[in-house]
């Protein structure tokens, strides 16, 4: 019974629509659980880091920033400009947050050269609800132990082809989706639950006059059975 979730992590690219931003540094640990025989289950941690600069205001093309190094890791700039580091099979773990972010951007165009840190994490919570045979028609109580240091908390469940989600305030523990919520999914052996907490803090002399926005979140996903 090795359910390994590590590729059904849902994008949480939606944490980033902020429609003042001139530059976007998020640093994203992610815990997955794995289930070993005899061992039993495993907790995973993986560091991956997304940077982007928008070309106009809060908008969704982004312009060349040089190179972008988070905690002396290269993100590797994508085809639209955005910067992403993801762990590979020599890297397994990708990026060590345990102290913080540290981001050093050598500049380019009307990015200027960045060396800036935000080192405050929200805390790893634990999923506590049913993962077994949640009932789509019923509605489903997500429940997590509690969060310090989270400004705000994303809930998101999906099966097939669908996702729903619920941002809610940084102290909450448990948010309740209907059935008519959970319409959009499907029943599944392989769904997932996961949810986000987040803290994020705002500069405005990184890019002088212009808002950039420093975010750092948990990621926790686990397996879980849709009927």
């Amino acid at each position: 019974n090795n359910k390994n979730n590590n590729s059904n992590t849902v994008s949480s690219a939606v944490l980033f629509n902020y429609s003042d931003y001139w530059g976007l540094l998020a640093a994203v640990k992610t815990v997955t659980y794995q289930t070993v025989p005899i061992i039993g289950q495993q907790e995973i941690i993986l560091g991956t880091a997304v940077a982007a600069f928008p070309t106009t205001q809060g908008g969704t093309t982004y312009q060349d920033a040089g190179t972008v190094q988070c905690n002396t890791k290269t993100l590797t700039k994508q085809s639209n400009n955005s910067y992403i580091f993801q762990p590979t099979q020599t890297d397994v773990t990708g990026i060590d947050f345990s102290s913080g972010a540290d981001w050093n951007i050598s500049g380019a165009g009307s990015i200027p050269a960045i060396t800036t840190s935000f080192n405050s994490f929200p805390s790893t919570p634990s999923i506590t609800s049913n993962k077994e045979n949640v009932s789509l028609s019923s509605g489903y109580t997500f429940s997590i132990s509690s969060v310090s240091n989270a400004d705000s908390i994303l809930f998101i469940l999906a099966s097939g082809s669908g996702h729903v989600e619920k941002r809610v305030g940084g102290n909450t523990t448990s948010v309740t989706f209907s059935a008519s919520d959970l319409s959009s999914l499907s029943a599944s052996s392989y769904g997932l639950l996961q949810v986000t907490p987040y803290r994020y803090t705002t500069n405005t002399s990184i890019i002088p006059g212009k808002k950039v926005y420093l975010v750092n979140q948990v990621t926790v996903s686990d397996i879980a059975s849709f009927e």
